[in-house]
């Protein structure tokens, strides 16, 4: 997967935008196995159960890697993950939580989701993962200073959001917080399906931001929306789909849904759904996820550097503001805290 701009192959985003026709997004491809997404009739339904086809995947990366590591936050996207492992007595053989504060202050809210979801829940279980490795990772004030201290930090890394406490900058700039046995295999939950619906026909799409957990690292699978499964995403899609046409069959649904958005590819509005069957299917599976944690945790942090690592802060909103001055048009609402604006790469429809 890759993006491409001027006839060239980029895995970074602000590197493709920078070398696009006038810098523009809209002269930016993200190419994302069409093979392998185009092979299927997305119009139909898989008729497996949601639960058959989670086994499927599950006892698919069993099968392929020596060495599974499940990264698990206790959200609804990792806990499903864990579920359809443990309850199918299918072997992890490591599981990660992972926790960061520029300042080490790894007990505040801003780790609030580790530290009183996800690691009760597996010291809860223990006895039913006995021979699982639990490990829980701390990225501090020496790991966020050395990635920012750099200059063009920014454009060194691959992932979009663009911060040392992702999986892909671990690898890249911090490889001795991991170890990397032989086969192994880091599995996430993803990102959300996307959906949208124009004329009364339901398209799924598949864009740059759903797929940066595997730019340029083969060991990263993500679960749910895979080339090498691709009926498994298909399969949410449609049961998204059903929800939100028997919910919201005729009427204008602007602010009423999950986390909607705007696009404006080509001049027109579309409205697109996050959402995802492992919330409105599977909600009894999560722990009780807080989605202010994301606006506190960000807060706190900050708030903490500003005390004791106030350079992180220097050298993070210098290189932003300097890019937003440059690029300010690459971002959502101009606002660069709203990332890049998507590209799509792929649109498959639903049906009707």
């Amino acid at each position: 997967m890759y993006w491409k701009a001027s006839g060239r192959k980029y895995f970074n985003k602000l590197e493709a935008l920078s070398n696009a026709k006038d810098k523009l997004v809209e002269n930016v491809d993200f190419i994302c196995h069409p093979e392998d997404y185009g092979s299927i009739d997305w119009a139909v339904e898989p008729n497996q159960s949601w639960d058959d086809m989670l086994l499927v995947r599950a006892k698919q990366l069993r099968d392929e890697y020596k060495y599974l590591r499940l990264w698990y936050s206790g959200g609804s996207d990792s806990h499903t993950v864990l579920d359809t492992f443990v309850r199918n007595n299918i072997y992890i053989d490591e599981i990660c939580v992972w926790r960061t504060s520029p300042s080490d202050q790894f007990d505040g809210y801003g780790n609030q989701e580790a530290n009183k979801i996800a690691i009760p829940y597996l010291q809860a279980i223990r006895s039913l993962i006995p021979n699982t490795k639990i490990n829980v990772i701390d990225i501090g004030a020496k790991e966020y200073l050395a990635f920012y201290g750099r200059d063009g930090w920014h454009r060194e890394t691959t992932h979009i959001e663009m911060g040392p406490d992702n999986l892909y900058n671990l690898y890249e700039f911090f490889p001795q917080t991991l170890t990397q046995p032989y086969g192994y295999c880091d599995i996430q939950g993803g990102d959300k399906p996307k959906i949208t619906r124009r004329d009364d026909v339901y398209y799924a799409r598949l864009t740059d931001s759903q797929f940066e957990l595997n730019l340029g690292f083969a060991h990263l699978e993500d679960f749910f929306t895979t080339p090498k499964y691709p009926e498994l995403h298909a399969k949410q899609c449609h049961l998204l789909k059903k929800v939100l046409s028997e919910k919201y069959p005729d009427q204008d649904i602007t602010g009423q849904l999950y986390n909607p958005k705007l696009y404006k590819p080509n001049g027109t509005f579309i409205l697109d759904w996050y959402g995802c069957c492992r919330v409105l299917y599977k909600q009894e599976l999560s722990l009780g996820k807080d989605w202010t944690i994301y606006n506190l945790k960000a807060v706190e942090h900050i708030d903490h550097a500003k005390q004791s690592n106030p350079d992180v802060l220097k050298n993070y909103f210098g290189t932003l503001n300097e890019e937003l001055r440059t690029n300010k048009h690459w971002f959502n609402d101009g606002d660069i805290s709203n990332r890049c604006i998507g590209i799509l790469s792929e649109e498959y429809c639903l049906g009707v």
